[in-house]
């Protein structure tokens, strides 16, 4: 019965599919690894301790989540950018050399400054964009 309800509503396939998952990520234990990392309990170690420990968690989950194609969500976003728009980005930016190749670069390869002015530039393409509607409609 629940079966012909399913394929009469996909929707609710994938809900009960969600919930599935969900459940099954609850039940799952830490791995062994981070466990066996530290004996003692957080309250025996300082908060320095605690947030560094918390850090390199959070690192290497981001590592194991994204297989090592990303460090971090600038990178992430970066990486989905279009190369056309990463060459507009990287001119209105003002960096120098082949922009071309430049564009294939992934984003914790680009210098500090470099990084500082092409996100200075996205913000003010996100300000100047931001409102438009009208321009954006497919209506003619």
């Amino acid at each position: 019965m629940a079966d012909k309800a399913q394929a009469v509503n996909p929707q609710a396939a994938r809900k009960t599919a969600l919930r599935q998952a969900g459940k099954a990520l609850k039940a799952a234990k830490p791995p062994v690894a981070c466990a066996a990392k530290r004996n003692k309990p957080a309250t025996d170690y300082t908060v320095q301790e605690n947030r560094a420990y918390l850090v390199q968690l959070r690192n290497e989950l981001l590592r194991n989540a994204s297989a090592g194609r990303w460090h971090d969500g600038e990178a992430k976003e970066w990486s989905r950018i279009a190369h056309e728009q990463r060459v507009m980005l990287m001119l209105l930016a003002g960096l120098d050399g082949d922009l071309q190749t430049l564009a294939t670069r992934a984003w914790r390869e680009f210098t500090p400054p470099e990084r500082s002015a092409i996100k200075s530039e996205i913000r003010a393409a996100k300000r100047a964009f931001g409102g438009l509607a009208a321009l954006c409609s497919r209506v003619q």
